[in-house]
């Protein structure tokens, strides 16, 4: 859907990266952040849904850092977010990365998840909050198999 929104509005596909690792929308962003680099580029367009525009900016921009600039485009995704929820999830990522330093170098992603357990359990306790169990967002379930390491749940609850 995304790749179509770019082509509909004149960008060629040649032009076009999608970027396969990661899990989440930080670990995306290191990845992302490695292709640029690898291909020189000065600028990128972040495309990604209405309503997780602001955090997947800011976390592309924080992780990115001045080196490249980051513009951001949208797409409407109707129900599949809550724009409330994904709010929390900002202010959650905004207090998360205020200990890092300006630049961060990039993690080995395997362990990401296990060194920032406190972050996915914050996410995963405003998920439930707007996601009674049996009730998962479509989002949700969509990359709940993608988030678990080996045998070890996303939560230790």
């Amino acid at each position: 859907m995304r790749r179509e929104y770019l082509v509909n509005h004149g960008v060629s596909p040649d032009s076009i990266v999608k970027v396969e690792d990661g899990r989440d929308t930080i670990c995306e962003a290191f990845s992302a952040r490695e292709i640029a680099k690898g291909l020189g580029l000065r600028k990128i367009t972040l495309v990604t849904s209405d309503k997780h525009i602001k955090r997947s900016m800011f976390i592309f921009r924080r992780i990115f850092g001045q080196d490249i600039e980051i513009e951001g485009s949208s797409t409407p995704c109707g129900d599949l977010l809550d724009e409330n929820e994904e709010n929390e999830y900002l202010g959650a990522v905004r207090q998360f990365f205020v200990r890092f330093p300006e630049t961060i170098p990039t993690p080995n992603l395997d362990t990401w998840f296990i060194n920032h357990r406190h972050l996915y359990d914050e996410y995963k306790r405003i998920h439930d909050i707007y996601h009674p169990v049996g009730k998962e967002s479509q989002a949700y379930m969509g990359v709940r198999k993608e988030i678990q390491i080996g045998s070890m749940p996303l939560s230790s609850k």
